[in-house]
């Protein structure tokens, strides 16, 4: 009260009304004053005055390190674990589904059917069926007919080959499309995640929720009061 050249009796008292004397008061008292209304108001309770939210989301502006994905999360840990479970276990669970997919296929081609994989399997049966084919016609068959009966079947065998062939193809590039789909999902969903993470962040430290964090080092500096910050940008230009 002294330092404003307040009357004794001054109504708000900052000692029983701190709120309603820093709204008034907030920005013409220096920190040395302010720091003393620690002992009184809780960052929370500072929440409720428009100047200290003000303050704060200066500082949040100026894109403090502290705030910057991932070293956030890195520092609170508790804020992202409550956001990012779901979304972590879907993104591993894609993860190992993969991984067995490459596995898997990797143990076809190198080890099934002398390595030659699954397209091999495929074309070798189709190829064995026309053989068989060709085989059965020239038992039935008379000898006359026997040769123009074997080209027949061996152009529907080939026929056949290249439509397993074709199917192979296109189941394979199915799967690339998949991986793809399969690969942008977690990406995206990563992104939304950070988004999500820093916007919670930045409500809860406007509304004093923090923990591990000075905000008196935010809150009783007239540094991130707009006047100030608009002041000082003047005085750099003029340099």
């Amino acid at each position: 009260l002294r330092y404003l050249s307040l009357d004794a009796d001054y109504a708000p008292n900052p000692s029983t009304e701190p709120v309603a004397f820093l709204r008034l008061h907030l920005s013409i008292l220096p920190s040395s004053i302010l720091e003393h209304f620690s002992f009184l108001l809780s960052p929370i309770q500072r929440a409720a005055i428009p100047a200290i939210r003000n303050r704060r989301l200066a500082y949040h502006s100026s894109a403090p390190p502290m705030f910057v994905f991932p070293v956030a999360r890195n520092r609170w840990v508790d804020i992202w674990d409550e956001i990012a479970p779901s979304a972590v276990l879907q993104e591993n669970w894609r993860e190992t589904s993969k991984i067995s997919a490459q596995e898997e296929k990797r143990w076809a081609e190198a080890g099934f059917l002398d390595g030659h994989g699954v397209l091999g399997e495929k074309s070798r049966l189709g190829k064995l069926l026309g053989d068989y084919e060709e085989e059965r016609v020239g038992e039935v068959e008379r000898a006359n007919r026997s040769a123009r009966l074997r080209k027949m079947e061996a152009r529907k065998a080939d026929d056949r080959e290249a439509t397993l062939q074709d199917a192979s193809d296109s189941e394979e590039e199915e799967e690339e499309l998949s991986d793809e789909d399969q690969n942008a999902a977690p990406a995206a969903d990563n992104q939304q995640l950070q988004r999500t993470f820093e916007r919670v962040l930045k409500e809860r430290f406007l509304a004093g929720l923090l923990k591990d964090f000075d905000y008196d080092s935010v809150d009783w500096s007239n540094r991130w009061d707009v006047q100030s910050m608009d002041d000082e940008d003047r005085w750099f230009q003029d340099d």
